[in-house]
């Protein structure tokens, strides 16, 4: 028993959060290495210490200093509430500042209150979070000169940012704007102000997936420009909704200006058309070039001569040439007037360049098509900068889930701790008691110690065989074939398996995993689809494995008993759960293998129905 106490100490050494226990007067009676690291005590400084002796300060995160009767070990010390996930900062004198997730709960040990605490360290993701929310100089750098204005909305904190092209294309000084939605609505001319937020709208709240308007905004000198505002979904709520929006915003009042003159003159479009620092071309209703102007060869790096014996289905991205096709179709239809569209052209050198177009068409006084007018503005740069943005977000959500994970493992570790261990323990401790009192009695009360010694050891055992999982860093990977692996355990199960007809569906044979994980999980997925089969109807098992995503897959499909997962779907991978009474089952295979499985970057999930069966998915 002792060495397995002892084991559980060294493990709970190796854990990422820092655990501490308090008694009733605040001291540390008990730490992990991870406490002293994190609160920068080593050696075992943390015995008999007191939060009041600390160098650092408790801050909230807006730097305010905590309160002390806020703290979260304070609050729980007085009430004995439990308080989860509360954001700490620990200000260091040179006003550095780690930031923690802080967990509190009461405990009873010997009929006094104790107080456990476990704290991970979260400084880089709260930092990365500060520094996607704040941090816009890349955006400033990377507009600058670039005649795009960029703005970006967040629905989750109601934020809006402007950029300072984005005010000063209208003439506003960066601050005698608002970074509001109103301050928009505010600009918008009067005549298309409820059709431009109806769209916005439909945009924001997930009815369109892309935003593409031309409006006329208010500028400070009190005319208007026409702007074109285009925008995409950044981030999704786990409802599909947009959470994070963004966009660029170009003033195209030359645009507008050049067909109405190109209506008028012909010779000052002419002017207009090859001395204008944005490419601009002139396309045949077949496709082909007619003219391009200095700044398109420039942008697109073929000489005019070279464009000239080109169609532009020819330098575009193949992805992008249906949609700007249809919207060809629409014009000569004389369904649109004009259209607007990122769309990517394949550069001479054979790099991406990303270009807003708008197009318009002329039509000649018989009513044919003349002539297509494009306008081609490069946005490669805003493009990027937009990327940049996208990955950062993926990236602090990858970093989120990975918190959110840690923190159930944290409170799965806190139960069975607090709950499996809390009966044998107490049992043990009172044996001990009464041997104390009565040494005579060694014969009565040495079954019921060694009932209770088995009861913790078991527990125990259980929590290693986990734990083990979690910290086996280097398992070793070999090619695995997957019939191979079902065969052996199809064969440790072959005297349960009389009546049950297998069927094995293997579109991937061979998979680099290691070999005693991917066995456990099979063995494990197959001998519970046998175990809690159903009695009336022939037992049917399928094994499944495909590409998804990239990704190999493995299901296990039986027609079972199943498990009702509007009951017990929140349990399904919890440690000693069990779900059909009058089987022979510890509740223990289930939270094994989805440990295995998590540990190298995978993940299970399950779809059931009471009396119809189970179908366990595992993306590997």
């Amino acid at each position: 028993m002792l060495s397995n106490i002892d084991f559980l100490r060294k493990i709970i050494d190796t854990i990422d959060e820092g655990v501490i226990i308090q008694n009733i007067k605040g001291e540390i009676v008990a730490f992990n290495d991870r406490a002293s690291d994190i609160l920068e005590h080593p050696g075992g400084q943390l015995q008999g210490w007191t939060f009041d002796q600390a160098s650092w300060v408790p801050v909230k995160a807006n730097g305010e200093a905590f309160p002390y009767d806020e703290i979260p070990t304070v609050l729980t010390h007085n009430s004995g509430v439990s308080k989860k996930d509360i954001l700490v900062g620990l200000k260091r004198p040179d006003f550095t500042i780690k930031w923690l997730r802080v967990n509190t709960h009461c405990m009873q040990h010997g009929g006094e209150n104790v107080f456990f605490s476990t704290f991970l360290d979260v400084t880089e993701t709260y930092n990365l979070q500060r520094e996607i929310k704040y941090n816009k100089e890349p955006f400033k750098s990377g507009l600058k000169g670039s005649q795009l204005g960029v703005w970006h909305y967040s629905k989750q904190t109601d934020e809006v940012f402007y950029s300072d092209e984005w005010k000063t294309l209208l003439g506003y000084k960066p601050e005698e704007l608002d970074n509001t939605f109103q301050q928009w609505v505010d600009l918008l001319h009067p005549d298309s102000r409820d059709y431009a937020i109806q769209v916005a709208r439909q945009f924001l709240e997930g009815r369109t997936d892309k935003l593409d308007l031309e409006i006329k905004l208010l500028c400070k000198d009190k005319s208007y420009k026409w702007i074109h505002s285009t925008g995409t979904v950044i981030t999704r709520t786990r409802e599909g909704k947009p959470e994070s929006v963004a966009g660029t915003h170009k003033d195209i009042t030359d645009t507008k200006a050049i067909i109405e003159l190109l209506k008028a003159s012909e010779k000052q479009f002419s002017n207009v058309f090859h001395y204008s620092a944005v490419g601009m071309s002139l396309v045949s209703p077949d496709g082909n070039w007619i003219d391009v102007n200095p700044a398109t060869c420039n942008m697109l790096g073929y000489s005019k001569d070279e464009l000239l014996r080109l169609n532009f289905v020819d330098i575009t991205y193949p992805n992008d040439i249906e949609p700007d096709l249809a919207n060809v179709r629409r014009m000569l239809n004389k369904e649109i007037s004009t259209y607007s569209m990122e769309k990517r052209y394949i550069h001479k050198e054979g790099h991406i360049v990303w270009a807003l177009l708008t197009v318009s068409l002329v039509w000649n006084d018989s009513g044919k098509p003349k002539f297509f007018i494009a306008q081609i503005q490069d946005i490669t740069n805003s493009k990027e900068l937009i990327t940049q943005l996208e990955e950062k977000n993926k990236q602090l959500k990858i970093q989120a889930i990975d918190l959110e994970n840690k923190f159930e493992q944290l409170e799965e570790f806190n139960r069975i701790v607090a709950h499996n261990l809390r009966g044998p323990v107490g049992n043990i401790l009172m044996i001990a008691d009464m041997l104390v009192e009565d040494t005579n009695a060694a014969e009565l009360y040495a079954p019921m110690l060694q009932e209770a010694t088995t009861a913790l050891d078991n527990t125990l055992g259980e929590l290693i065989q986990i734990l083990e999982i979690k910290l086996t860093k280097n398992v070793r990977y070999e090619d695995c074939r997957i019939s191979d692996v079902l065969s052996n355990v199809l064969n440790i199960l072959k005297p349960q398996c009389d009546g049950i007809v297998i069927k094995r569906h293997l579109q991937v044979e061979e998979l680099y995993y290691p070999k005693l994980y991917l066995e456990s999980i099979i063995y494990n997925l197959l001998s519970n689809a046998v175990k809690y089969r159903r009695t009336h109807v022939v037992p049917c098992i399928a094994i499944k494995t495909y590409v998804e995503n990239e990704a190999v897959v493995l299901e296990v499909i039986d027609n079972g008993l199943g498990i009702d997962l509007e009951k017990y779907g929140h349990q399904i991978f919890k440690l000693h759960k069990v779900f059909h009474k009058g089987f022979d089952s510890k509740g223990l295979g289930l939270s094994k293998i989805k440990t295995q499985i998590e540990t190298l970057g995978g993940r299970i999930n399950v779809q059931s129905l009471p009396n119809k069966g189970s179908t366990f998915k595992v993306v590997f």
